[in-house]
């Protein structure tokens, strides 16, 4: 009986342990929402975890912070032409991050 109570426990701990760390990682992810551009692509460059979520989420992120920042703006050109320009930024930053985490390992 004592046997299968600390299996369960474990298990239960096992659990939660797993648990916590996939809500750290979405509490850091919607963390890169409230930043502002700069301090976005300053934080991917400066991340020793950089590989913590794709490229694609990234991107995803830029484009929410951007959409934020440019709600007020009605020249729907100008946005997709910045968006893609910002991109291609984000694609700089997030290459030369991932390659500086390659070099440290």
């Amino acid at each position: 009986m004592n046997r299968n109570i600390f299996s369960i426990q474990q298990n239960i701990t096992n659990i939660i342990d797993a648990r916590e760390n996939s809500f750290n990682r979405v509490r850091q992810y919607y963390a890169l929402l409230e930043l502002t551009e700069k301090e976005f692509l300053n934080s991917i460059s400066g991340l020793d975890h950089v590989e913590l979520f794709s490229k694609a989420q990234y991107e995803a992120v830029l484009e929410c912070i951007l959409e934020r920042d440019l709600s007020n703006s009605d020249d729907v050109v100008n946005k997709e032409e910045m968006l893609k320009k910002k991109k291609e930024t984000l694609k700089e930053v997030y290459a030369e991050a991932v390659q500086e985490t390659e070099r440290r390992k």
